[in-house]
């Protein structure tokens, strides 16, 4: 504990106001409609990085951008309380595979919106059944198996999850309910604040108040969800 402090002591002396840099941001993602831009992911062009996007959705706005890498607005989506963006590469679709993105509409119009993104001119083509109604969520995640089943997780406040699979029909998708998983079974939990999925070990991470929670992507295993990291409490 004292070399700790000794340590947080001697970067404080050496990092004094005159000597720590100050980084500017490379690019600013910001245009006329911009209120509240609260998620993004990145699709990555297959042999042209510098042509790679940046996809943000904005709740207050309302709307779904697309920059490129310089901060240039591509394109201007409306969507109704757009939540969680996320992305998969290469999912099967009408015999081509095609690179997808998700969120979760949330409140009244609380649903999964998915979109292409056309490979040459960079930006977002709408592509599910506009039926996919969903419980009241807090965030949303994509899952992807090894096997090229795409599943949308939905989180909500009240500490369940909900596993929708994905499937194309005809010339959209559509979406099944597969199954809950419930966290608050130890009456501790009340909201989910985030999820993430790892495509690679099947593994579904949810964030809460009280740490991290993890359990198998895969509806076939009987899995529960086990805290696999509790919350720090500072004195």
């Amino acid at each position: 504990m004292f070399k700790f402090f000794l340590t947080v002591l001697i970067l404080v002396s050496y990092c004094r106001a005159g000597d720590v840099p100050i980084i500017a941001p490379r690019v600013n993602l910001k245009n006329k409609h911009t209120k509240n831009q609260t998620d993004l992911c990145i699709w990555e062009h297959a042999t042209g990085k510098h042509l790679s996007t940046l996809i943000v959705s904005d709740s207050k706005s309302q709307k779904i951008f697309v920059y490129d890498l310089q901060g240039r607005l591509l394109q201007t989506i409306n969507a109704v309380l757009p939540g969680d963006i996320d992305i998969r590469y290469n999912v099967p679709f009408n015999n081509r595979k095609i690179d997808i993105i998700g969120f979760n509409q949330r409140k009244k119009s609380a649903s999964i919106v998915l979109f292409e993104v056309d490979r040459d001119t960079r930006k977002l083509k709408r592509i599910d059944n506009k039926r996919l109604r969903t419980k009241e969520s807090t965030a949303s995640c994509l899952y992807q198996n090894r096997q090229g089943k795409l599943y949308s997780f939905i989180a909500t406040d009240t500490g369940k999850i909900h596993q929708y699979e994905l499937s194309s029909k005809g010339d959209v998708f559509v979406h099944k309910l597969i199954r809950t998983v419930n966290i608050n079974e130890n009456d501790l939990e009340t909201s989910i604040k985030s999820c993430a999925a790892d495509d690679v070990y099947g593994v579904i991470y949810l964030s809460t108040k009280y740490g991290i929670y993890a359990f198998s992507a895969e509806p076939a295993v009987k899995s529960k969800p086990q805290i696999i990291l509790k919350k720090f409490q500072y004195q």
